[in-house]
């Protein structure tokens, strides 16, 4: 998959890996809950400053990312509890000069 501010190309990517490419955008967690298996060749156009709530001043207005993804590949991020890892660490203690 490669990346730039307002586009997303994709060759032979599985939906988990899209799925990590959202959590990334949207810091928050993205489940894939599609069940769709395989690999697909895709592109994904979108206004990155949408998702900060502001258009770039110098960039032409484009779709959010949420409106891309289910106008452009079909698919549709919806709101749902889902497991997320959590790392918690008691102690920490300066390891000894040995």
């Amino acid at each position: 998959m490669r990346y730039n501010d307002r586009r997303l190309t994709a060759k032979r990517a599985p939906m988990g890996r899209m799925a990590v490419f959202l959590e990334d955008q949207l810091n928050q967690p993205v489940a894939d809950v599609t069940h769709i298996e395989g690999v697909f060749d895709f592109g994904l156009e979108w206004s990155p400053d949408e998702l900060l709530g502001r258009p770039a001043p110098d960039s032409p207005q484009g779709p959010s990312i949420f409106t891309a993804l289910q106008e452009q590949l079909g698919l549709k991020l919806e709101p749902q509890k889902v497991p997320v890892e959590i790392l918690v660490v008691d102690s920490a203690v300066r390891p000894s000069e040995n």
